[in-house]
């Protein structure tokens, strides 16, 4: 077992510590453009990242020059890739807790003033604008005028005599009921509208259909992408067993298993951060087989030979968090989660032929003698990936049951 877990940490260093620091600085320099303070317009390509978090410089490509440049906030007044318009303002920005983990006994909502880039979700007659920090704090706005304002929310506790309850200031829909006040046909809607980007989007869109003559900018709502296909190719399986008093086990030189796995996988992909976080799911069908011939000789007269098979097949079910960073037209990754198997059927058989000077006997009993029929337990990997082939090595430690296995797998049919 230490060789298949040095081996892993190796791999794993490798990927982690030469490619990825190496290559957080990629560049992906797509079309997109600029507006400077002055209000001119530069047509070029945005270093887009697909943020997660709002970013506070962009880097940008003029058109016919080969250096970029960078831009803050506070350079220029907007820019637009891939679909999103990033706009400049200074706001007053939340820093109050009560979505970063931790909820106060305080319902008012604490800010800092900031220049920031604000993303446009919705850009017309009456505009939406979405801030996410670093603290992982949502941050709405609307536009009055050339001010953006803050819409309001806060989750907070109140002490009553039975205990703590949870409260919400909900400021942010009378905001809005003030805002979008010129459209009737909503005020059903607000009190049932969550402070979250889909809800404040869907309110927006109905809020237009009172003004179907008008043109706006919107921004479409992100939903995870799934990926799905059939995956088969060999299976490498490696058993190691420790322990004295099982020495037909621990002392046995059994070769590695080569076999066909097959299955199918379902990868989510998570929105934002270039879609390199996913939850990746996959159910297979395995199985191994390995024998050996352990002997205990002492002489002629006095010695035992021991014939061990161990073959089993497995349903299994892997549920991992799998980071993806693409090294040119390829992609490497690393995954870690839970696996679940459950034995279909199998082998555990031990022979062992003894001879005692006159006495000659044989005899046959499982070589293992408390086999699980369920097993569950920890999974780690990393691999790579080009179209449809991959290579996969992982390292399992289970309940009952520790082996590495490496993977080399053909996706047959791949399906967005």
């Amino acid at each position: 077992m230490k060789k298949s877990i040095s081996f892993l940490l190796l791999l794993l260093g490798f990927f982690g510590g030469a490619n990825f620091s190496s290559l957080s600085a990629q560049e992906n320099f797509i079309k997109g453009y600029i507006i400077l303070n002055n209000s001119d317009t530069l047509f070029g390509k945005i270093d887009y990242r697909n943020w997660g978090v709002n970013p506070d410089v962009v880097g940008f490509l003029p058109e016919s020059e080969a250096i970029p440049h960078n831009y803050t906030p506070m350079d220029i007044m907007e820019f637009g890739v891939n679909g999103e318009i990033y706009v400049s303002g200074v706001v007053l920005k939340e820093v109050s807790s009560g979505q970063s983990g931790w909820i106060d006994f305080d319902p008012q909502i604490k800010t800092e003033p900031d220049t920031i880039f604000l993303q446009a979700l919705i850009k017309g007659r009456k505009s939406l604008y979405y801030y996410y920090s670093e603290e992982r704090k949502d941050n709405f706005y609307i536009k009055q005028g050339s001010i953006f304002e803050l819409l309001e929310y806060k989750e907070y506790l109140k002490q009553m005599s039975g205990g703590n309850i949870a409260l919400k200031n909900n400021r942010y829909l009378g905001q809005l009921t003030i805002y979008l006040d010129d459209c009737k046909e909503i005020k059903s809607l607000l009190p049932e509208t969550p402070y979250r980007k889909n809800g404040l989007l869907k309110l927006f869109r109905d809020y237009y259909k009172c003004f179907p003559e008008e043109s706006y900018f919107h921004q479409e709502s992100e939903r995870p992408k799934a990926e799905k296909g059939l995956i088969a190719g060999p299976s490498l399986t490696i058993l190691h067993f420790a322990g004295e008093n099982y020495p037909h086990l621990s002392d046995a030189g059994f070769k590695p298993s080569l076999k066909i796995s097959a299955g199918f996988y379902l990868n989510l992909i998570l929105l934002r951060n270039q879609q390199k976080w996913s939850l990746y799911n996959e159910a297979l069908f395995a199985s191994y087989k390995v024998t050996d011939t352990y002997e205990a000789y002492e002489n002629e007269e006095k010695y035992s030979v021991i014939t061990t098979r161990i073959s089993y097949s497995y349903f299994k079910i892997n549920n991992l968090i799998r980071f993806t960073y693409p090294i040119g037209n390829a992609f490497v990754f690393v995954n870690a989660g839970l696996s679940n198997g459950l034995v279909l059927g199998g082998q555990n058989y031990k022979k062992t032929e003894l001879k005692l000077y006159n006495i000659n006997r044989t005899s046959i009993e499982p070589a293992i003698n408390d086999v699980r029929r369920y097993e569950h337990g920890l999974l780690m990997g990393a691999g790579w990936k080009h179209n449809r082939l991959s290579l996969e090595y992982w390292n399992a430690s289970r309940t009952g049951a520790n082996w590495s296995n490496a993977n080399i797998t053909d996706s047959l049919w791949n399906s967005d």
